[in-house]
């Protein structure tokens, strides 16, 4: 099953349970949830860090032929920092993302 495309995704107006992020490219992912409140780099991956107080997303892109890919995701509680199911905190970021105005797509393949 190909990965959802920005055109793909469903309406602002729409709550969004479970959408995946594997083998989105950065644009997708920003679109989706915005800007990243933190990046890092661990060649030769990227990741980007969500939060909202409720919950904190760690997004894994690796590259491959067409440029950098998500390959892995990871949620936990910012309290405790125990792993916690991804599927309600990915739902919460997208819904806080699209209160936002939409962010200008500026992720490189490099």
């Amino acid at each position: 099953m190909a990965p959802p495309t920005a055109s793909s995704l469903p309406p602002q107006d729409m709550s969004v349970p479970s959408p995946s992020l594997l083998g989105l490219t950065g644009e997708e992912v920003a679109l989706l949830l915005g800007k990243p409140r933190y990046e890092r780099r661990e060649t030769p991956a990227r990741i980007w860090q969500y939060g909202d107080g409720r919950c904190v997303l760690d997004v894994f892109f690796y590259p491959d032929p067409s440029g950098l890919r998500v390959v892995y995701a990871e949620s936990r509680d910012p309290r405790s920092l125990s792993a916690m199911a991804l599927a309600p905190c990915l739902s919460g970021l997208v819904t806080a993302a699209r209160a936002l105005p939409a962010p200008a797509p500026a992720f490189g393949k490099s």
